[in-house]
């Protein structure tokens, strides 16, 4: 399982945690299950909004880049 913890800033407030199943939904994906977490390590920063397709691909790329 992929381990990693996605804070969402809009205009550099941080707005929510993803949960799992939004997060599989949001990104459309194929890299299996992710579990959101509060921890210090492996966190991964970006901007996302759901109506940006470009940022999602960004960050998208950052989490792939990762591993």
């Amino acid at each position: 399982m992929i381990r990693l913890h996605i804070v969402s800033k809009i205009g550099g407030i941080k707005l929510m945690q993803l949960q799992t199943c939004d997060l599989q939904k949001f990104y459309n994906d194929k890299l299996g299950c992710f579990e959101t977490t509060l921890d210090k390590y492996g966190h991964v920063n970006g901007e996302m909004k759901r109506d940006a397709s470009n940022k999602r691909s960004e960050l998208l790329k950052t989490v792939v880049n990762k591993f």
